[in-house]
């Protein structure tokens, strides 16, 4: 199966930016205490969609290469 390269609708492609292994303290976080990452760099953005009561096009804030942040719980995984 190929990686879509082109977002549609309203959605983003990101490339998920992993969480640091060790604080700037020193700490070592271990893999159970560690959180899905959740910043992600922006690789493709969609068209965007239609508003349903004016008919006028919504466009996406984001831009490609801009850093967002999101829910854990948003999205699937490729």
């Amino acid at each position: 199966m190929a990686f879509p390269r082109e977002a549609v609708e309203d959605r983003l492609i990101l490339r998920l930016i992993k969480s640091k292994e060790v604080t700037d303290g020193g700490l070592i976080i271990p893999d159970t205490a560690k959180t899905p990452p959740s910043k992600g760099i922006v690789l493709a953005v969609g068209p965007g969609t239609v508003c349903k009561h004016c008919d006028l096009p919504k466009q996406n804030p984001p831009s490609i290469g801009d850093t967002v942040i999101f829910p854990e719980t948003a999205g699937y995984d490729y």
